[in-house]
């Protein structure tokens, strides 16, 4: 198979697997506690993510970048999936999914105005978040 089809591929299993987590973790914060969810999340993540890190003999961080590393891990794996499990007790999965489909065009409108990035596509994507921020909620009450 061409590795631009397998990219497509995998990128459309990751699409699919994370759809199903604002679903399943709407469901789990009924029968278990936010932090235990957090906590069962990062284990066995931690647990997948060592198996290839271990078979492949990957090299240890450099020092310089634990800061980074400590700081992203952070907010990866205990503060979305915490802040998220604890939004999803107040609110529907179809509503969470709407927010956190929302979260790629943040990072993006983020990532050119942090970045000061000059592209012929900036107007582009200052239309979409304009259209996101002022037509989804008008159509999608939060009420």
């Amino acid at each position: 198979m061409e590795t631009r089809n397998q990219g497509y591929l995998f990128g459309l299993a990751g699409v699919l697997v994370f759809s199903g987590s604002v679903p399943a973790t709407r469901a789990a914060v009924s029968g278990f506690d936010p932090l235990f969810l957090t906590a069962a999340r990062a284990s066995i993540a931690a647990l997948v993510g060592a198996v290839p890190l271990l078979m492949f003999r990957a090299p240890r961080p450099l020092r310089r970048d634990l800061v980074a590393l400590t700081l992203v891990s952070a907010c990866v794996v205990i503060g979305f999936p915490l802040l998220s499990a604890l939004a999803l007790r107040h609110m529907p999965a179809a509503r969470g999914l709407l927010f956190m489909g929302l979260l790629p065009l943040s990072t993006a409108t983020f990532g050119v105005h942090a970045f000061m990035a000059k592209s012929s596509k900036v107007g582009g994507w200052q239309k979409a978040r304009k259209r996101a921020v002022f037509r989804l909620p008008a159509r999608h009450s939060i009420a």
